[in-house]
């Protein structure tokens, strides 16, 4: 899991949960319930790290740790 926080909310428009990660930008998922949202956003943020962790590597870049923010929810 990564420490890269992540924003769960209610989309009123599309009638769906959103988790959103505020650090890595275009990372969100949506699903039927929040748990389903979060383990959505979960899998597409690894996915997601694990390109730009190879990429950085490759360049030799730094990356910034996550945003230190409390932690609002978690995918079990």
């Amino acid at each position: 899991m990564t420490n890269h926080p992540i924003l769960p909310f209610w989309d009123e428009v599309d009638g769906v949960w959103v988790a959103d990660v505020p650090d890595v930008r275009f990372c969100s998922a949506h699903g039927e319930t929040a748990e389903a949202a979060l383990r959505n956003v979960t899998e597409a943020l690894a996915d997601i790290l694990a390109d730009i962790l190879a990429d950085a590597a490759e360049r030799g870049i730094a990356l910034l740790p996550p945003t230190e923010r409390p932690v609002l929810a978690q995918a079990s």
